[in-house]
């Protein structure tokens, strides 16, 4: 029974990891196709069993299926749970690209910015208060004008961080599909993954 639920479970194991994307529902799809077989495979079990000996094979070869479904449904959820968050990082990552870099407006005022605070250098030197009232505004001035060059900048460090996220996802990713596709081989054979 075991066998035969493999030989029918590996094609659809197979297609599911295709398939697995963004909303697809593929988990919840492979889990009700999955548990259809093995309720099919234990009903047979039952069926060919005799007596008492018979309904704790069926017990027994109902728990081992289950938890063959389980495994499989819960790889094919982390690979869906994956593909999502990638797609969310990439909405992410084009939004950190389009923050662009100062106007030209604003690197005029920065300009004046410098101008204004070297005029109050000129009144630093007598220490004389309007020094203090053009530095204030100076500064003012020189922290508005760059601001969307601080913008950008957080921009690229969130950039960095959320390509780093992608790289870590593209190595989860193969490894899921790798173990999907060894079950999936090991069960289109009739054997275990650990034989």
């Amino acid at each position: 029974a075991l066998e035969a639920f493999r030989c029918r479970a590996a094609p659809d194991l197979t297609s599911a990891i295709a398939s697995a994307g963004v909303g697809s529902g593929t988990g919840q799809q492979l889990s009700e196709s999955l548990s259809r077989i093995a309720d099919e495979e234990a009903t047979a079990v039952l069926a060919s069993g005799s007596g008492e000996g018979g309904s704790q094979v069926s017990t027994d070869c109902s728990a081992v299926l289950a938890q063959d479904v389980k495994e499989v449904v819960d790889l094919v959820t982390q690979l869906e749970a994956h593909r999502k968050e990638r797609q969310q990082l990439k909405i992410q990552r084009a939004d950190c690209l389009a923050v662009g870099f100062q106007n030209p407006n604003a690197e005029n005022q920065e300009f004046a910015s410098l101008i204004v605070c070297a005029t109050a250098g000129i009144f630093a030197v007598s220490i004389h208060y309007v020094f203090f009232s053009v530095f204030a505004i100076g500064y003012y001035v020189y922290r508005r004008s760059t601001q969307s060059v601080r913008v950008q900048q957080a921009a690229s460090e969130d950039l960095a961080d959320i390509m780093s996220r992608l790289k870590e996802l593209d190595q989860l990713e193969r490894e899921r599909i790798k173990a999907i596709e060894a079950r999936a081989e090991a069960w289109r054979e009739g054997r275990t993954l650990s034989e």
